[in-house]
């Protein structure tokens, strides 16, 4: 076959594998040093600071095409590792390579590679259009995230942040540039939020005693009864997340194994392991797995998110639990005991979590700051309380995230890091609903929409501001239906600003009756 003979403009030849071929513009003009960059001067400055550090968190960077996210990140690896840049990042396009092969191949043998850095150091992996990876591959990749730690930093780079997996998202923080800059034509807003992922204070002040956890005391006095007594059934945990079902049974399984705790407990996140292999495997080789205890004493697995589980691997380990219930108890935390199948639950105690309440997550931020030295209003901690929702984890997460990029723990500072839409503006879109000034309302709404912000965080923080808004009760009632509509509407898919623009109008409407 003859090859194909090609001639750009300037009349070079591209044939026989011998021909010079001229850079694509696009990547002969791709900035090198931050300074280059275009737009998101704020997002850019907060990279710098990251580059100067020399120590840098896992990334999530959201937005539109072309706005500069991978760039960015090529930026940083470059300023970081310098001459090691070539061996020590790992770029990925994940429309192409989506799968869970990709992550247990590619990424994990990267991941395992010896380069010699400096002190403080990581190797990069960054994965464009992440948020076309399948859910599997994404829960694998969060484990390989939390293995390689020490060695390994991930940049994921996505138009849209809401199809990461919550497991990730939970343990993150966005930040938006708040000069919103434009770039374009279309005048589009090009907000970049970014994401910090397993943040170290969350560790630091995890409670290793019963006495430390806050919140659910009736489920901890219960713990502490177990604990006393020496001997202990399976247990099923549920409850929303950040609310201390994994830090419990920990706390329960040091006081009862003591010396022993690290060879008689299993620990694994059956949303990443969740399938049949695992308990055949893993879960069913540690059960047979001979270690020495004081009597009435077992070992123990702990799985976390274990509603996450198939139902072919849920009914392997109901056999497992009974063939090895003399030496082996299981717990299993959930968000919903509903989706661990009957045979189970009927071998389980069945413990139930409670949302923790603003009082108590505000206490705990307060007493964090105080220890840590950090400055802070008590305007700032209220937004940290009502951006968590009862989640103590995303709270001390939120808190540090705000302390590393800001330093002053206020509200603005907080709603930045958060990327939610600020109460303020909400209360000033209701209070022009109830003086029927539909003009002045659709403006804010139209304003929060062009800011960047999701619907569904919209919808939800309208939700939550209408909840604790001081309206006639009926009221109140009318304007909760309507945003629960819409909320369901939003869900579905259906979320233009013509949607939010709607819900408006009818919550105008409701004050005229």
């Amino acid at each position: 076959m003859e090859a194909m003979d090609v001639e750009d403009s300037d009349h070079k030849k591209i044939a026989d594998n011998n021909s010079s071929l001229p850079i694509p513009w696009l990547e002969k003009y791709r900035p090198i040093e931050f300074t280059d960059i275009i737009g998101n001067k704020e997002v850019i400055n907060r990279f710098e600071i990251f580059s100067n550090a020399g120590n840098i968190p896992n990334f999530i960077l959201s937005g539109p095409p072309g706005v500069g996210k991978t760039t960015t990140i090529l930026c940083l690896a470059r300023n970081l590792l310098g001459g090691n840049y070539k061996d020590a990042v790992l770029e990925l396009n994940a429309s192409n390579e989506r799968g869970i092969d990709v992550v247990r191949n590619k990424i994990k043998m990267f991941a395992q590679t010896k380069v010699t850095l400096g002190l403080g150091k990581h190797k990069i992996i960054i994965l464009d259009e992440a948020d076309s990876m399948t859910e599997g591959a994404q829960q694998a990749l969060r484990r390989t995230m939390e293995v390689y730690s020490k060695s390994t930093r991930f940049a994921l780079a996505c138009n849209t942040s809401e199809k990461i997996i919550e497991p990730i998202q939970s343990r993150s923080m966005d930040v938006e540039d708040s000069d919103h800059k434009k770039i374009a034509d279309n005048n589009s807003s090009l907000p970049i939020p970014w994401y910090l992922v397993f943040n170290l204070m969350l560790e630091k002040y995890r409670p290793i005693e019963f006495t430390d956890i806050i919140g659910n005391k009736e489920v901890i006095n219960r713990f502490e009864i177990f604990s006393n007594a020496g001997n202990i059934p399976n247990f099923i945990l549920s409850g929303p997340p950040g609310v201390g079902k994994t830090t419990t049974i920990l706390c329960l399984a040091r006081n009862l194994l003591g010396g022993n705790y690290k060879d008689a407990v299993l620990e694994l996140n059956a949303s990443n392991e969740r399938g049949i292999d695992v308990v055949r495997n893993k879960i069913k080789m540690f059960a047979q797995t001979k270690v020495t205890l004081g009597l009435g004493k077992h070992k123990i697995i702990i799985l976390d998110e274990a509603d996450s589980m198939t139902e072919g691997a849920q009914q392997a380990l109901r056999r497992t639990m009974e063939v090895y219930s003399k030496s082996t108890r299981f717990a299993l935390a959930c968000n919903t005991s509903e989706k661990i199948i009957e045979p189970i639950q009927s071998r389980c105690a069945v413990i139930r979590f409670t949302k923790l309440n603003d009082n108590q997550i505000g206490h705990k931020l307060k007493d964090i700051c105080r220890k840590e030295k950090l400055e802070f209003n008590d305007e700032g901690i209220d937004a940290l309380v009502f951006t968590a929702q009862g989640d103590m984890r995303q709270a001390i997460n939120n808190l540090q995230s705000t302390s590393d990029g800001f330093g002053l723990i206020s509200s603005d500072n907080v709603f930045k890091v958060c990327d939610e839409p600020h109460p303020l503006f909400i209360k000033d879109m209701l209070k022009n609903c109830l003086d029927n000034n539909l003009d002045e309302a659709l403006k804010i709404m139209s304003k929060l929409y062009k800011m960047g912000y999701s619907p569904e965080d919209i919808i939800s923080n309208v939700f939550r501001v209408t909840k604790n808004y001081s309206l006639p009760e009926y009221l109140k009632l009318e304007f909760i239906k309507e945003i629960g509509i819409t909320h369901m509407r939003i869900a579905q898919g259906v979320n233009s600003l013509l949607q939010l623009s709607a819900l408006v109008a009818r919550l105008c409407k409701k004050t005229l009756k």
